[in-house]
């Protein structure tokens, strides 16, 4: 939010509407929501913009809050699900969104946006949007240039999990799918999509299949894979010559745990670039896509119902 009027305003609705606080964050209903019941997870780093740019301590201490806030708002608004969306700020510190997934059903059923996206450059703001189909030489000369980096180039495919398991992303660490790996550990794979809404855009996915609401992982699960998001977005920062990555929690084109990172691609220093002019969002119930916009202020009122029922016990 690089208005600074936003800014004030929002720093008002953060006391105003605070559900916790301790020494590494503080969070509240987002007063410019993209959905109702928008939440902000907010560090109090204030010289981190990118919270991949966080001592590792400080990122899960984060991620693990936004984890419990998905649970709260799950239970209280209620909602099946939640997403994570995170991108660096201009003003003020790093913070992460957890948008709830109205209507959504218990069950998982797949949905995409119908709308493609692409852009060669950071716009001033990430979603989960697909894009078209890219070439499979620009992916293999992204693949190399992540790659070499690697301490190791070594290849596994072992998988934690029945052989028969015929879901994408179990058969990508299998090996049985053409890929674009670019980083693996014991317990992860990091591949390219081949339907980037922006260059060099990379998925993080576990050796066995976990559900794809990442939020109601077992402790153990999410922590591993928050490290393994952590550790992929420093290979990115290092190897694509990038300063920040967003990412993505949300999990309805593929029912396995995944985590979405999106290098920001400028051709000019981030802080330069303004996004005063985005546009705005607002969707009442989940649409097979999230996004890091704004949708337009709510008004006091409003915002007291959510938080009466976030606050009940």
């Amino acid at each position: 939010m690089a208005n600074p009027t936003l800014q004030k305003m929002n720093d008002t609705y953060k006391k105003e509407f605070m559900l916790s606080e301790d020494e590494v964050h503080v969070s509240y209903l987002h007063p410019y929501p993209v959905t109702p019941a928008t939440t902000i997870i907010e560090s109090k780093n204030e010289k981190v913009k990118c919270i991949f740019k966080l001592p590792i301590d400080e990122y899960k201490q984060l991620l693990f809050r936004a984890k419990r806030t998905a649970e709260l708002l799950c239970k209280n608004i209620p909602v099946n699900r939640c997403a994570l969306v995170t991108k660096p700020v201009k003003c003020g510190p790093s913070q992460i969104k957890i948008i709830p997934l109205h209507g959504v059903n218990s069950e998982w059923e797949q949905a995409i946006s119908p709308e493609p996206e692409y852009n060669e450059e950071y716009p001033g703001y990430c979603n989960s949007k697909n894009g078209p189909r890219v070439s499979e030489e620009s992916l293999t000369n992204i693949q190399d240039k992540v790659r070499s980096k690697l301490e190791t180039t070594s290849i596994s495919y072992e998988f934690f999990g029945d052989a028969d398991d015929k879901n994408l992303f179990s058969r990508i660490v299998r090996g049985e799918e053409k890929q674009w790996r670019v980083w693996e550990d014991s317990e992860h794979v990091a591949f390219l999509t081949p339907f980037p809404n922006s260059p060099e855009f990379t998925v993080v996915i576990p050796r066995k299949h976990l559900s794809s609401d990442i939020f109601s992982l077992e402790e153990k699960d999410y922590e591993k894979l928050i490290e393994a998001a952590y550790k992929v977005s420093t290979l990115l920062k290092s190897s694509l010559s990038i300063d920040f990555t967003c990412m993505i929690f949300e999990g309805f084109e593929i029912d396995y745990a995944h985590a979405k990172l999106i290098p920001v691609i400028t051709k000019n220093d981030y802080s330069e670039k303004s996004n005063i002019n985005l546009p705005t969002e607002f969707h009442p119930k989940y649409i097979g896509y999230v996004t890091s916009l704004d949708g337009p202020l709510v008004p006091k009122e409003e915002m007291q119902k959510v938080f009466q029922q976030l606050k009940r016990k």
